[in-house]
């Protein structure tokens, strides 16, 4: 579950229209046995 886009100085709550960019910094919330495929997919 992404909890927040944070890009620049800007907080966004992400809505199903919001897109990750190049530079943006991503809070994701997952179970421990997900964390490393949250890596390997922002990686």
């Amino acid at each position: 579950l992404i909890g927040a886009i944070i890009r620049g100085d800007r907080v966004i709550i992400p809505r199903g229209t919001d897109t990750i960019r190049v530079g943006d910094r991503v809070i994701v919330f997952a179970l421990p046995e997900a964390i490393s495929r949250m890596e390997a997919l922002f990686a």
